[in-house]
């Protein structure tokens, strides 16, 4: 039996394969099995995993086609397939420290631990360099102590390092005393393990070292992901959940908890860039997700900090046409402080008297930024956004410019770039019966 079994889905991975492999068969700890699984790849990745397992025997190759879920399914069976005391799940695209094995395995058996953690870099295929990485531990959270258990630090076991996997040595005795398994899931299916170990572990230590090198920038990484699919913002989180309870830990993990999956589902909300997409993961998390969290119910003192309860709260309490275009940098902050590409100069905002009621005319990106402008400046209320065909939203519907004369209004603000389109929307604006005394505009742009 080996003393660790080191397990890598491999899908397409040619580019960075051989790296990968260099950097696990020559660790400096030697008693190791590197069960490589091929999941269906359709480049050079069976050969070059030939290639070195008729090199080293350490080398067990396992080929299965691919189902189009993530690496969940070959992850588990090369874990089925495991013979070795602790267990270590890497990705074919990253490459590693040359002691991280031994570092590993020495911090385990010194402290008798079912999970062992280390910190990691960040390296940018693009430049090829290498710099810090938020993986990194945050020593300040954890215990002072060799070991620690979730119940040393129920408010942070989450945030000491991110829930991933391949920054984790794992007994394989607690992995297979609970039946744990990776989700079927296309992204984030690494958190159902990582998660649930850390609080079914009575012991967990750390190894202060930044051992693994991230990859990032290829075209292969899961991150690249996320605008297609968006369904991975929460589905992981329910049997996560489910197991805590079954276990009897939620209440005590459950702020942790939630201070770790809030944060994600944001960045999954910010990154959607197609409205009908954006509109249907906002309506998810408003109708669905955050009730069933009790979201609604938490204070303020809940959550890490006041962005990320200002967030939840506009979910909660807006429509998705209202929040379709804020920004993620600007999100939360004064308005002030945004960086607008097409501001509404102070001389135009000065005719928009408090409370008027406002028609965008214009869905390009000037309506955009000034869509985004008045919805921070809280000056007055937009009733209608169009540009004049049916391409724009406002609570999830579809108007045309027609539409303008069935609505009370004050103002029709004119939103175009350059100083002919703005008086061709003029001249279509009052062809279509909208007093000039109510356009207005601005040729500062």
């Amino acid at each position: 039996m080996s003393l660790v079994s080191v397990i890598i889905p491999v899908y397409n991975s040619e580019r960075f394969l051989r790296q990968c492999l260099d950097s696990i068969v020559n660790q400096t700890l030697r008693d190791i099995e590197v069960i490589c699984v091929n999941d269906g790849s359709t480049d050079n990745s069976l050969k070059i995993l030939e290639e070195y397992s008729g090199i080293d025997t350490r080398i067990r190759l396992y080929t299965k086609s691919n189902e189009g879920k993530g690496a969940a399914s070959a992850r588990n069976l090369g874990l089925e397939n495991a013979y070795g005391k602790y267990l270590m799940f890497l990705d074919s695209d990253d490459f590693f420290e040359l002691d991280m094995l031994e570092s590993l395995v020495t911090r385990a058996e010194e402290t008798d631990s079912d999970v062992v953690i280390c910190g990691a870099k960040r390296f940018d295929n693009l430049t090829q360099k290498v710099s810090g990485f938020y993986t990194s531990i945050k020593l300040e959270l954890a215990p002072q102590m060799p070991s620690f258990s979730y119940k040393d630090c129920k408010r942070d076991i989450f945030q000491i390092s991110d829930v991933i996997a391949w920054n984790k040595l794992f007994k394989k005795s607690l992995i297979h005393k609970y039946n744990l398994r990776f989700e079927p899931i296309n992204i984030s299916d690494e958190q159902y393990v990582s998660c649930v170990s850390l609080v079914l572990a009575e012991r967990i230590a750390i190894v202060n070292k930044k051992l693994v090198n991230y990859r990032y920038n290829t075209n292969t990484s899961q991150c690249d992901f996320r605008t297609k699919h968006p369904e991975a913002a929460y589905m992981a989180i329910w049997s996560i959940i489910d197991s805590f309870k079954k276990y009897g830990v939620f209440e005590d993990i459950k702020q942790s908890y939630y201070n770790i999956i809030l944060p994600g589902m944001r960045v999954y909300y910010d990154a959607m860039d197609d409205y009908s997409t954006f509109v249907s993961l906002h309506n998810k998390l408003k109708c669905e997700v955050f009730v069933a969290l009790g979201i609604a119910e938490l204070p303020r003192e809940y959550f890490a900090d006041k962005y990320l309860y200002k967030w939840c709260r506009a979910i909660l309490e807006n429509e998705p046409g209202e929040l379709a275009f804020n920004a993620v940098k600007v999100y939360g902050k004064d308005i002030t402080s945004a960086s607008l590409r097409f501001k509404i100069p102070c001389a135009l905002m000065k005719k928009i008297s408090p409370g008027s009621r406002i028609v965008i005319y214009g869905a390009g990106m000037v309506g955009k930024f000034y869509y985004t402008q008045l919805i921070f400046s809280d000056c007055c209320k937009i009733v209608l956004w169009t540009g004049g065909k049916k391409d724009m939203y406002i609570n999830n519907c579809a108007y045309e410019a027609e539409y303008i004369l069935t609505i009370d209004y004050d103002y029709v603000l004119v939103a175009y770039p350059t100083e002919l389109q703005i008086e061709m929307a003029m001249k279509d604006l009052i062809n279509l019966g909208i007093p000039s005394g109510k356009i207005i505009y601005s040729k500062e742009d």
